[in-house]
């Protein structure tokens, strides 16, 4: 118990103390793909059963909304404010009551939509070589998934479409890294989500369908650029990121350019060093 109160007070004081910087938006490149693995618990008169399978799905789109610390090297922590993502276009085959290689259901799913939205915010310490953890005990990311389901289980069970939603507390990870004022998010990893699909949306045939969604994200690639001079976001530096340094003077956190814990000269001069007008 006082080792997890002890975690949890590092972690609002990083919170805290994590300076504040105007957002960056990551994007992944158009056309890319991410695999889902997929496992489908189904009820119907036959009793329980359970197959999984795996595919790959299109990335409509995906933003991931951080919030920085610049403090060398390069980050020594971030605050990730939104992660949102939208799939598409998956299919997947699943079988069921299966003995002697044959199997009593054949289950074709086609995956409508896949979305995926992180519903709070994260701020999680980041290594030295740019590695982060939020570790659901210490800084907790929820996660809202929902699925649009197309099914086809021949005439046994019949085919129809179930719209699955589900919270979970997950653990989630990745790297961090900036480089010629362009930042990057790159091996994003995401626990398991567990979902229970409505039984009024299921056909006669299916008494009950639970899905477990494992989704990589790891070899998707999160690019945006990133200037720690640019206090208030809005793409240049001006006078009202000077406001904002100069209102902050002698205290912390917004304008603390050099991770010092302190608004001073330092941060001043780099702050000019930057300059757009």
């Amino acid at each position: 118990m006082m080792q997890r109160s002890t975690a949890l007070a590092a972690g609002l004081a990083l919170t805290c103390l994590m300076p504040a910087h105007g957002d960056v938006e990551l994007e992944v490149n158009s056309g890319a793909s991410a695999n889902v693995d997929v496992t489908l618990n189904i009820g119907t008169f036959l009793g329980p059963a359970s197959d999984s399978d795996s595919g790959s799905v299109d990335i409509i789109s995906s933003t991931l909304r951080i919030d920085p610390d610049p403090a060398s090297p390069p980050f020594t922590a971030v605050a990730i404010k939104d992660h949102e993502l939208i799939a598409q276009n998956g299919s997947l085959t699943f079988r069921f009551y299966c003995l002697f290689g044959s199997c009593a259901v054949t289950l074709n799913v086609d995956v409508v939509q896949l979305s995926l939205n992180l519903v709070n915010d994260v701020t999680v310490p980041v290594a030295g070589n740019g590695d982060w953890v939020a570790d659901p005990n210490v800084n907790p990311a929820t996660y809202a998934l929902q699925m649009q389901l197309n099914y086809d289980g021949g005439s046994l069970i019949g085919q129809g479409s179930a719209d699955a939603t589900s919270e979970a507390v997950v653990q989630i990870a990745g790297n961090l890294s900036e480089a010629d004022e362009i930042i990057a998010m790159t091996n994003l990893g995401i626990a398991t989500i567990d979902l229970v699909v409505d039984p009024e949306t299921l056909p006669d045939g299916l008494d009950s369908l639970n899905v477990t969604v494992d989704t990589d994200l790891s070899g998707l690639i999160y690019t945006g650029l990133y200037n720690a001079c640019d206090l208030d976001g809005d793409g240049s530096v001006g006078g009202s990121d000077l406001s904002i340094l100069l209102g902050n003077w002698g205290d912390c956190c917004a304008g603390d350019l050099d991770g010092s814990g302190t608004v001073d000269g330092a941060d001043l001069t780099i702050l000019l060093a930057c300059w757009t007008g």
